[in-house]
């Protein structure tokens, strides 16, 4: 009875959060935040390549299944600019970042385990 309790206490902070979060906020007036959707998996992440226009950027980060790989992160270079971590299996996480046009390397990776790919932000005309 007690672990259901907490399972849904914990649904109730979880819809709080996301209510909140989607309440606007961030980012150039008038400009819609892109939410990506990143799913972990023990090769990574997928989609390996992501294409977006400058500007708010919400990741979504999922661990459908107790994947090895538990982040996120968004590199420029060597340096992190953004990271989703502790999505252990069954969680979802997300992550707001407001970018510039570049190409950045994403990296899904728990130790050795996962793999990189290529996000690319668009400049806007």
């Amino acid at each position: 009875m007690d672990r259901l309790r907490s399972l849904a206490a914990l649904a109730a902070v979880m819809a709080f959060a996301a209510a909140c979060a989607d309440s606007g906020g961030g980012g150039a007036p008038g400009r819609e935040r892109v939410q990506v959707a990143i799913t972990l998996g023990d090769g990574g992440c997928s989609p390996e390549r992501i294409e977006v226009d400058e500007g708010p950027i919400r990741f979504y980060v999922t661990n459908p299944r107790s994947s090895t790989v538990t982040s996120f992160e968004v590199l420029d270079g060597k340096q992190t600019i953004t990271a989703v971590r502790n999505v252990l299996g069954g969680i979802a996480r997300s992550q707001d970042v407001e970018l510039q046009p570049g190409t950045f390397t994403t990296r899904c990776t728990q130790g050795s385990t996962g793999g990189t790919g290529t996000l690319i932000v668009r400049d806007l005309p």
